[in-house]
């Protein structure tokens, strides 16, 4: 792995967590006191991972490339 695709805090450049801090800024919201990555969310009682959501592009026949993450964020 290229060590230029991250910060000096350890997070990727770009990656699931910078670009939710990205979409937090963009809307005008605080930033987090802290992100916490979730492997799996709760539906109707039952744990699911992210890779189990459906993903699809708006008037896109393929589905978006990368892979669905989770986090677990705490506002100040």
């Amino acid at each position: 792995m290229n060590t230029e695709s991250f910060r000096l805090s350890g997070m990727q450049i770009d990656g699931p967590a910078s670009q939710l801090l990205f979409s937090i800024d963009k809307m005008g919201l605080p930033q987090p006191s802290s992100i916490e990555p979730t492997p799996a969310y709760e539906e109707n009682g039952a744990i699911k991972q992210w890779l189990t959501l459906k993903r699809y592009r708006r008037g896109k026949h393929a589905p978006p490339s990368g892979n669905p993450y989770g986090f677990r964020i705490t506002s100040p």
